[in-house]
């Protein structure tokens, strides 16, 4: 919630928030996120704490990691891997079983790999490159802030008492009793200044408007966005159907969608073409339905009446079909034939159509805008955040009333502010210092070149959009936005429009292209030396 998207007012640097801008992952959140740590891992066996602390893992010439380190972060990834797929139900079909050792417990279902190995490869890969750019940040004399240090020791500290709070050790939400909190810390020390460097690195590139151009042309697809109509007819038929049989029923299923095609290329609207199908497809199931029910006419009339239903009008049946059936903003897939013929040299033109056929099914397509890039400007800003997911109740209120109160004296802050002559965003994010550390109130660093869905997406923030990209809206003016039911309070300070949407992405990914190659270089020049048998102690 906000306190894991919104970095805290505390005298750090206040660079652009990779929150806001698409990132380049080189390391895990250097934030230490712990209620994704509820499922907690019940390791079967605890490896031996000397062992741990004296073997190394990974290595470069004035850095290392051993093997207790990177058991801590083998488990911080099954930790939010395991969590995340429990929480969409998927954890057991994935292969998840905290009864077994994480050796056992299967990647997918494969006879091979293991969840270890998937994650083993992925932390040594990692703490790799960690040390491959603080390498490069002691060779060029940058390290971590003294507040950067007490921000993570803070950090730490949040977690050694959330442990506590679940009755664990630190080491036991990371597989083994022998990694202590300290080696948490070094880890995510190293992580930070990486992270730090990697940042100064892009931040570093310098492009002009030509550099955005040549690399727009040379990826155009990627920047493109259409809206389309489609629609899917399906063949379908038994299990047990014969092959005359499923020719008979894709035949038909292909006649259905080439007759919607034709009424639109005919001049009928998609969605009415679609509903008129549906409609037809809808009567042909209640009559064979009706034909094979053996129920009689007494009771059938009893049990319609008990579960009687407010029926929809046409218009809200089509407006409900128009949201399956319409993409807005689709954009370009490679081999994709329906996306080729979009995204050609040569383009189709608003309101044709196209059939694709692929096994059982025939997919029915109408263009309704072309791809073009977003012009639209996007814009920068400063906010105050807070969230009741982050408030204590007391002995006399609840949390919701701790957090609406706080909302409500930030909120008089804020109207304090707004009579101001000389209103910068730096002094509106200050306002969060004037709250103590455990009302979890956050101002934010300046957000620079937010797109449209940003806020929305990320931080659940609706009517953002509304707001921030109306026309009248302008810099210096502020807002504030509640949402009760999600617990949501912010309040937003306009400092201007960004660059233009398109070259805000063509930005991002083009520096991530440049770092990814500036790396190459710095790894040839930083040998990293990994301990394979070492490695293969890790359980």
């Amino acid at each position: 919630m906000a306190k894991e998207k919104i970095k805290k007012v505390n005298g750090a640097d206040s660079s652009k928030s990779d929150i806001w801008y698409k990132v380049i992952a080189i390391f895990i959140a250097v934030v230490l996120v712990f209620g994704a740590l509820l499922a907690i891992i019940k390791p079967t066996g605890i490896a031996d704490y000397v062992s741990m602390h004296t073997t190394t893992a990974i290595e470069t010439e004035n850095y290392k990691f051993n093997n207790a380190h990177l058991t801590y972060l083998v488990y911080y990834y099954y930790n939010q891997e395991y969590s995340t797929y429990s929480q969409y139900g998927y954890a057991q079909s994935a292969g998840f079983d905290t009864s077994k050792p994480l050796s056992q417990q299967m990647y997918w279902g494969s006879a091979t790999q293991s969840w270890l190995d998937y994650f083993l490869e992925q932390a040594i890969a990692n703490l790799s490159k960690c040390l491959v750019i603080c390498e490069e940040a002691k060779a060029n004399n940058v390290s971590l802030t003294e507040d950067e240090i007490k921000d993570i020791e803070a950090q730490v500290k949040d977690m050694k008492e959330y442990a506590k709070s679940q009755g664990v050790s630190v080491g036991q939400m990371y597989g083994s009793k022998g990694i202590k909190a300290s080696d948490v810390q070094y880890v995510v020390e190293l992580q930070a200044l990486a992270s730090k460097y990697a940042k100064q690195i892009t931040d570093a590139f310098e492009y002009t408007d030509e550099d955005y151009e040549k690399y727009y042309g040379e990826n155009k697809n990627t920047y493109l966005f259409a809206d389309y109509y489609s629609y899917t007819v399906s063949a379908t038929y038994d299990s047990k159907a014969t092959d005359d049989e499923k020719k008979a029923a894709n035949e038909e299923a292909k006649k259905a969608a080439e007759e919607i095609k034709a009424a639109v290329d005919g001049g009928k609207d998609f969605v009415e073409a679609v509903y008129e199908y549906e409609k037809k497809l809808e009567e042909k199931k209640k009559e064979e339905a009706s034909k094979e029910t053996t129920a009689d006419t007494t009771a059938s009339s009893s049990s319609s009446s008990t579960t009687e239903e407010k029926e929809k009008t046409e218009e809200e049946k089509k407006e409900e079909l128009k949201d399956k059936v319409l993409t807005e903003n689709g954009t370009y897939t490679k081999d994709d034939e329906f996306s080729e013929w979009l995204y050609a040299e040569k383009a189709p033109a608003v309101k044709e159509t196209k059939l694709v056929e692929s096994t059982d099914a025939y997919k029915v397509y109408q263009v309704v805008s072309l791809p073009e890039r977003h012009e639209y400007n996007t814009v920068n800003f400063y906010a105050i955040t807070l969230s009741a997911d982050n408030y204590k109740a007391t002995s006399t209120q609840t949390s919701e009333e701790v957090m609406k109160e706080t909302a409500a004296a930030v909120q008089a802050k804020v109207d304090e502010f707004k009579n101001k002559s000389d209103k910068t965003g730096e002094a509106f994010v200050a306002i969060a210092k004037d709250f103590a550390e455990d009302k979890y109130v956050y101002g934010s660093d300046f957000m620079e070149n937010i797109d449209k869905d940003t806020v929305d997406s990320q931080l659940g923030i609706k009517g953002f959009d509304d707001w921030a990209f109306a026309e009248g809206t302008k810099a210096g003016d502020i807002k504030v936005f509640e949402d009760e039911d999600k617990g949501i309070y912010a309040a937003f300070y306009i400092d201007g429009v960004g660059m233009p949407s398109w070259k805000v992405a063509v930005d991002a990914d083009k520096r991530a292209a440049d770092y990814d190659a500036y790396y190459e270089e710095l790894a040839k020049k930083h040998t990293v030396t990994v301990n394979d048998k070492a490695t293969a102690k890790i359980d």
